[in-house]
């Protein structure tokens, strides 16, 4: 029981620091690409701009767009997951180029968050080996 005493104290110490605040995910974020980058800006007003620029077919394309932004489930619980509505089709889920690059998923998006070895930066997404990473502007 003893040896039972440190293992809790730091399993606590992992979930307080794990537990991200709505206040928290505001700011800037940012996945890079071989085909270029896609931007996430959160405002603590509920809004978002996401900007993405690729080259597709040897031209620079950009594309834009706003939204609203909610978190999914009760906040200070695991499995909370950033709503985005709506959201542009940048990339196709293995870090390739979306075959709709720049066109407006209307349903949105959902996106993981969480920090960086649970302590770290915060991140947005990164499933599949691209996460939006915080970045100051």
């Amino acid at each position: 029981m003893k040896q039972l005493g440190p293992s809790l104290v730091l399993l606590c110490l992992l979930v307080v620091g794990c537990s991200i605040e709505r206040t928290q995910l505001v700011g800037h974020y940012r996945a890079e690409y071989s085909f270029g980058f896609d931007e996430i800006d959160l405002r603590s007003n509920g809004t978002f701009t996401q900007t993405a620029e690729a080259v597709v077919e040897g031209v620079k394309r950009r594309a834009t767009v706003s939204g609203t932004w909610t978190i999914e489930a009760a906040e200070g619980t695991f499995g909370e997951r950033l709503s985005l509505r709506p959201l542009l089709w940048v990339e196709n889920g293995v870090g390739k180029l979306h075959p709709k690059f720049g066109s407006v998923g209307e349903g949105g998006g959902i996106m993981a968050f969480g920090r960086e070895w649970g302590v770290g930066r915060i991140y947005l997404g990164g499933g599949n080996g691209y996460p939006h990473r915080w970045v100051d502007k």
